[in-house]
């Protein structure tokens, strides 16, 4: 097939906006993927058995920031209301300062730790400004009964943009071992 000198040009023009269009849609689509925020779990043990102190950090993309919505715990038991693998309580109602100052446990902790969804938007720390690194903490609780060997939430973002919008992000986290114990006597 002979090119005619027209035939060539329409040809070298379609590869030059095919090329084109390709980098435009690689350049949106590293956009998209810069302003959605990274989300993870870290469960830090505290002296009460099977309760856990569950820190989310969030780290906000460079355009917009936000705020915690809601957590709650992503696998809820249909069989009974009481049987849940995992509960959660407010970090804020549970988390006592002692005489010295330190962080500690209320004395009812268990029965303040029985949420599948907590509200997170009033906390102070519920907030990451674009650009960011913040900590929403929560209490994480392992009923008696329950074998659950990691923790499973849903979190739900609010952005800070000018048109608002709601996301969820789905985050896990093994539960720490506490080693061998053993009990003698």
């Amino acid at each position: 097939m002979d090119w005619t000198r027209p035939e060539a040009i329409s040809a070298a023009a379609l590869a030059v906006s095919t090329l084109s269009f390709a980098v435009s849609a690689l350049t949106a689509w590293r956009s998209f993927k810069a302003d959605r925020p990274r989300l993870w779990l870290v469960l830090e043990p505290t002296k009460a058995p099977d309760c856990w102190i569950g820190n989310i950090h969030v780290e906000s993309g460079p355009r917009a920031g936000f705020v915690g919505h809601t957590v709650q715990v992503a696998d809820i038991s249909m069989k009974s209301a009481r049987n849940q693998p995992i509960l959660l309580g407010s970090y804020r109602k549970i988390i006592v300062d002692d005489e010295q100052g330190n962080a500690q446990l209320s004395g009812h902790y268990t029965s303040q730790c029985s949420a599948l969804k907590l509200l997170v938007d009033q906390e102070a720390t519920a907030t990451v400004q674009k650009g960011e690194h913040g900590i929403m903490p929560i209490i994480v609780y392992r009923p008696a009964m329950s074998g659950a060997e990691s923790v499973k939430l849903v979190v739900t973002l609010k952005s800070l943009a000018s048109r608002p919008s709601y996301r969820s992000y789905t985050i896990q986290s093994e539960i720490p071992k506490d080693g061998i114990k053993l009990v003698l006597g």
